[in-house]
């Protein structure tokens, strides 16, 4: 299996590699495989991964401004090409970011008075070093995708797709049939009925979100539509995560919601929801009949959450509302309104926990480096970018709204997320952690934007 999924790791990459000779934006695929990781054995392609001691996140962040660099003729120009006049991209979008603005203002401040507290410029510099490169990331991601067309954006959501439905394809293998597919060690295992079921997060698809709003936003299905959704669905019952079904009728009625107001929209709107019901029920049943204790676990799991108390007791909820308690009180006690900072691990003692905590809600990060204002601005960044791709799905036609109906389901299930796990603040994909908020930025010049544009301006 090491041979095939290194073999699969190269293959994606000469694609995007084979795709950037023509399609500048398609470079970006390789830190999106890099950001896919073990789901797609691209964490098999070691090049791309040394010197190991630097950390994933690094890592990607190196090649991105690699790719960047290359995008915009920095790097290996060709011919008399000139250099992009703007490698972030078009100005300042208001108000969503310069409320994210905002934000990276108060990480930057938080680091200037962590390491005047701290007095270990180092220790502090490699804490906020992932934040730093969350808003860096974004800009490098602007860049890109400003210079590129429409057309080539959408093909490369396309085949970011079908790249995540591969790795769906190999979870359910694993999850289901139990292959022995990856070589890392699984999340859990338990014992259902007297048959061992294992729950392997590390190699679930990392776009399901994109996955997701790309088929249920797309105007017309082709014949493999329904079959992409049929895969990604299973695969997020093979996961065991009500959550992630949570998410998936979220991003479905988020799109949904949009069809239903545009009143042209409304029959297209009638014949989406009867197909996406009928895939479900279909669905349902097959799992049912094929895999019973795989389904008889997931249902088990789904009606914890129904006893007496409901959502508020049960185990998994409870504990993450405990996590955030538990931070809260130990950060009221330097300052709950800007949090500690960035301190190292023998300047607090709760540092390690909260990171661990990290993986159950983004929220507990949060609070614990930037505080109480640093949630508010978090969540500001959310209602602005959700506001902003729901405007633009509502006020636009064509492709426009397309896009503005994707980035609506990705940033919905992306702000639902932040409660189930680390989401935007993953410590191993900080670089790309606000793709999704940096495609919608850049969807305006890319509007306006053809290919002969692109060629005149670099």
């Amino acid at each position: 299996m090491s041979v095939l999924g290194a073999g699969l790791g190269l293959a994606l990459l000469a694609f995007f590699l084979w795709k950037s000779l023509s399609q500048r934006i398609f470079l970006l695929g390789l830190p999106f495989l890099m950001y896919m990781g073990e789901s797609v054995f691209f964490d098999k392609v070691k090049i791309f991964w040394m010197p190991q001691r630097l950390g994933a996140a690094t890592m990607i962040m190196v090649w991105l401004v690699v790719v960047w660099a290359v995008s915009m003729d920095l790097l290996l120009p060709r011919g008399e090409r000139r250099r992009a006049r703007r490698p972030f991209g078009p100005p300042l979008r208001l108000p969503e970011e310069l409320v994210l603005g905002v934000l990276a203002a108060l990480i930057l401040v938080e680091i200037v008075v962590s390491v005047v507290r701290f007095g270990d410029t180092p220790s502090v510099l490699g804490q906020a070093a992932g934040w730093i490169y969350l808003l860096v990331g974004y800009l490098l991601v602007r860049g890109m995708v400003a210079m590129a067309d429409t057309k080539d954006v959408i093909e490369f959501l396309d085949a970011l797709v079908v790249v995540n439905t591969a790795a769906a394809v190999l979870y359910i293998a694993f999850q289901a049939l139990n292959l022995p597919i990856y070589e890392g060690s699984v999340s859990r295992v338990v014992v259902f009925h007297g048959q061992t079921i294992v729950r392997g997060f590390a190699f679930y698809p990392q776009l399901q979100l994109l996955t997701l709003a790309v088929l249920f936003a797309k105007p017309r299905w082709n014949w493999a539509a329904p079959l992409i959704l049929v895969v990604n669905i299973v695969a997020i019952a093979l996961s065991y995560t009500r959550s992630w079904l949570l998410v998936a009728l979220l991003v479905f009625g988020a799109v949904l919601l949009v069809r239903v107001l545009k009143a042209r929209q409304l029959r297209l709107a009638a014949r989406r929801l009867g197909a996406v019901t009928l895939l479900g029920v279909v669905v349902g049943a097959a799992v049912l009949l094929v895999l019973p204790t795989q389904s008889g676990y997931f249902i088990s799991r789904l009606n914890a959450a129904q006893g007496p108390g409901g959502l508020s007791t049960e185990s998994s909820f409870a504990t993450r509302t405990s996590f955030i308690e538990a931070t809260f009180r130990h950060v009221s006690d330097t300052d709950s309104l800007l949090g500690l900072g960035f301190p190292g691990p023998s300047q607090d003692q709760l540092l390690g926990a909260a990171g661990r905590w990290s993986a159950d809600t983004l929220w507990v990060s949060v609070v614990y480096h930037l505080g109480l204002i640093g949630v508010g601005l978090f969540v500001a960044v959310f209602v602005a970018y959700l506001g902003r791709a729901l405007l633009t799905a509502l006020r636009s036609t064509g492709d426009e709204e397309y896009l503005g109906l994707v980035w609506l389901g990705v940033i919905a299930g992306t702000m639902m997320e932040t409660f189930v796990s680390w989401s935007v603040v993953n410590p191993n994909r900080f670089p790309l952690g606000l793709w999704a908020f940096a495609f919608l930025a850049a969807l305006p010049l890319a509007m306006k934007t053809d290919r002969s544009v692109v060629e005149a301006s670099r």
